[in-house]
């Protein structure tokens, strides 16, 4: 006895509700001390123990796995067994539009400075400082769904260039590694854990 095969006649497997677009207005990374204290709770408050980069480009954020692996293969066919992950390294980059104290610190290693009537003097190494390593949370939105990456170690990489132009605003492109683990909040309905069944 054969068995009938079923066409689908509709896709259910799909949900347009699942497909994100990022850019609303409360999207921000947060910059901190290395090991700030992160707010407490599971909602998406102002941080108070971190400061804000303030307006980013249209890029947007973009958040990288970057692995590298190494191929074993087989006397058979010449056919690949294993791979293993040699490195494995976390990063988000963004740039930021504003030209404050805190973008500016990120870029140079301002080792003091000081204000006197109006006039800032920043005494700057010309290299960039060692173990500078930060405490981020970056923030993104999608209408009324949030997710909030808290990192407690993330280290701004090469630094970019400070273009001084009359036809473009000057941005700070900024690529950030992330040692060790973090933590992703969300209220997204998509990433709820399903409950068990008894």
């Amino acid at each position: 006895m054969s068995v009938p095969i079923t066409t689908a006649t509709e896709n259910t497997w799909i949900d347009s509700d699942n497909a994100r677009i990022y850019g609303g207005d409360l999207d921000s990374v947060w910059v901190g001390d290395h090991g700030a204290v992160f707010p407490a709770g599971d909602d998406i408050v102002v941080p108070e123990n971190h400061d804000n980069i303030g307006w980013l480009s249209e890029d947007g954020l973009n958040f990288a796995h970057n692995d590298n692996t190494e191929t074993f293969n087989g006397h058979q066919g010449g056919k690949v067994v294993r791979k293993k992950v040699t490195t494995s390294e976390d990063t988000f980059t963004f740039t930021a539009l504003e030209t404050t104290l805190l973008t500016f610190g990120l870029i140079n290693d301002v080792k003091s400075y000081t204000t006197t009537g109006g006039v800032s003097r920043l005494k700057v190494s010309g290299s960039k400082k060692s173990n500078d390593k930060r405490s981020w949370i970056v923030d993104t939105w999608d209408g009324d769904i949030w997710y909030r990456y808290l990192i407690p170690s993330g280290e701004v990489g090469e630094r970019p260039e400070e273009v001084k132009s009359n036809s473009a605003i000057t941005m700070y492109e900024l690529a950030v590694t992330v040692y060790g683990g973090y933590e992703i909040l969300t209220n997204d309905p998509a990433m709820a854990k399903p409950a068990e069944t008894p």
